[in-house]
């Protein structure tokens, strides 16, 4: 296929967050409200519009609304030992070119607060094409971190593992089979990396490793 025989897409999109956590502890610095954390989890509403348009050359305007509701919090499990939750449901409505609002017009990159690791929160390995065309879906993310899980069984001496996190994706859509991404992690104070492994429920057959760095983050703590 030749670039020219290809379509090009484009959205213009206008979005309303609203949130709400119960018990939200705060201190003021200044005039200006730090949050801290709540015992209760936190409910987020996002609607979002994209704007319709006229096709211009090959470019054609992907236009939609669509409406989730979210749910997510972090627990802690002892002293050490944390499990995050996030649960969605959402769907499109009013569209078109719909088959162009893929699975990158969902919350993936509205990371929760507090879970201060960028592989979490989020898909790593639904790229199928076969799910380009949800219009309403359910999404599950977990995260569980704890010291020292495998590290030690491999390795007798590894000083800088700050901690290990496993985790689990699924996402849930009509008449499609239910999608489900399983992975392990290693966080320290320069990196994050994870392995993933999922796919369709029947078909586990994706991998990939994520590798993100903190440099910049920790210059500034």
């Amino acid at each position: 296929i030749s670039k020219s025989d290809l379509t090009e897409y484009r959205s213009y999109i206008g979005e309303i967050d609203l949130s709400y956590t119960p018990g939200q502890y705060y201190y003021y610095n200044k005039k200006s409200k730090v949050y801290l954390h709540s015992n209760y989890p936190t409910f987020k509403v996002n609607y979002a519009y994209a704007f319709g348009g006229k096709d211009r050359k090959n470019i054609k305007i992907v236009s939609f609304q669509s409406l989730e509701f979210d749910i997510h919090q972090q627990l802690k499990i002892g002293p050490l030992h944390k499990l995050s939750y996030r649960f969605g449901i959402g769907a499109f409505f009013n569209y078109s070119n719909l088959h162009l609002a893929e699975f990158e017009y969902m919350r993936k990159n509205d990371l929760p607060q507090g879970w201060n690791d960028t592989n979490a929160g989020r898909f790593h390995l639904l790229t199928d094409i076969n799910y380009n065309d949800i219009k309403k879906y359910i999404r599950m993310n977990l995260k569980y971190d704890a010291p020292f899980l495998l590290v030690p069984i491999l390795f007798k001496h590894v000083p800088i593992v700050v901690n290990e996190r496993l985790y689990y994706n699924m996402l849930l859509a009509p008449n499609m089979k239910p999608f489900v991404e399983f992975g392990y992690g290693i966080g320290t104070f320069i990196a994050n990396i994870g392995i993933f492994w999922g796919g369709e429920i029947n078909k586990m057959d994706k991998v990939g490793v994520k590798l993100t760095v903190e440099l910049f983050n920790n210059f500034y703590h």
